[in-house]
């Protein structure tokens, strides 16, 4: 049974797994804290505190928060199907869609529709394969 319509194994042609990818870049911003060095404070403290004072003032500086901008690429699946090919001239083509839509290649979902696509698609070819043999 193909997508609620029975089909004899002799019907049955061909098979072909499609996993249409690509990857999702993901652009995240975050904020990396510098110290600026102070001149006038390090005079100043240089001029109170002698040599020592003079590195405390100057390291004491105003916070300076950049922006830097990180760039990852993940995997991801857009489509999941099996195409297969059956005598039928009306309507020769029946897909089995597993995954229509993006969804991570690392997720749980990817994983537990891969195993079922490749199941169902180790089916089919050894159903295939008996008919030629026959």
């Amino acid at each position: 049974k193909l997508r609620g319509r029975v089909y004899d194994f002799k019907d049955i042609i061909n098979c072909d797994l499609i996993n249409e990818s690509g990857e999702e870049i993901v652009t995240e911003t975050k904020g990396v804290n510098k110290r600026k060095p102070s001149l006038g404070k390090a005079l100043v403290g240089g001029a109170i505190f002698g040599p020592a004072g003079a590195i405390i003032g100057g390291i004491s500086g105003k916070k300076k928060v950049n922006q830097k901008s990180v760039t990852t690429s993940l995997p991801i699946c857009s489509k999941l199907q099996i195409i297969v090919t059956v005598t039928d001239l009306k309507s020769p083509v029946v897909n089995l869609i597993f995954i229509n839509g993006n969804v991570y290649k690392n997720s749980n979902e990817y994983n537990e529709a891969f195993e079922s696509a490749t199941k169902v698609m180790a089916t089919l070819q050894g159903i295939i394969h008996k008919n030629k043999v026959v």
